[in-house]
């Protein structure tokens, strides 16, 4: 089943999307932690939204203690609907990237790459059928 074009095919897409999205997600966290938002201490929202994303990652940790995945994500939820949170994506993305990577400022950036990743798929899924072996990636690099 993997040893088919097809599959070969698809593999080289998903490798394409993530190595484009992991070097422009390296350079843009690069480039804030030197000149952009990433270069100061964190404002009014991103402070909120990284604590916050904080509360979540530590009540999933404390749940993951007391029973595995299921206690984990039972606590998450719990605690989720005790506060909502003001954006969900800002902060489910700082608890996701504090979950996988520490407790770092970049870390709650890291996750935002998800929709790149995704669009960068699709746009070489489309691209795919635009000519030769090398085209596609061409058209996805663009």
């Amino acid at each position: 089943m993997l040893n088919t074009p097809a599959a070969h095919r698809r593999l080289a897409l998903l490798l394409t999307a993530v190595v484009c999205t992991a070097v422009l997600s390296m350079l843009v966290i690069r480039t804030s932690m030197a000149r952009g938002r990433l270069a100061f201490y964190p404002r009014m929202d991103d402070v909120m939204y990284m604590a916050r994303g904080a509360e979540l990652t530590q009540a999933g940790r404390h749940g993951w203690n007391a029973g595995g995945l299921f206690g984990s994500v039972r606590d998450v939820s719990r605690d989720w609907k005790r506060q909502p949170p003001h954006s969900p994506w800002a902060t489910g993305s700082a608890a996701i990237g504090f979950s996988a990577f520490g407790y770092h400022e970049w870390a709650a950036y890291i996750p935002t790459a998800i929709p790149v990743l995704a669009f960068l798929f699709c746009a070489a899924k489309l691209a795919r059928r635009s000519g030769g072996r090398w085209a596609w990636r061409a058209h996805v690099l663009l």
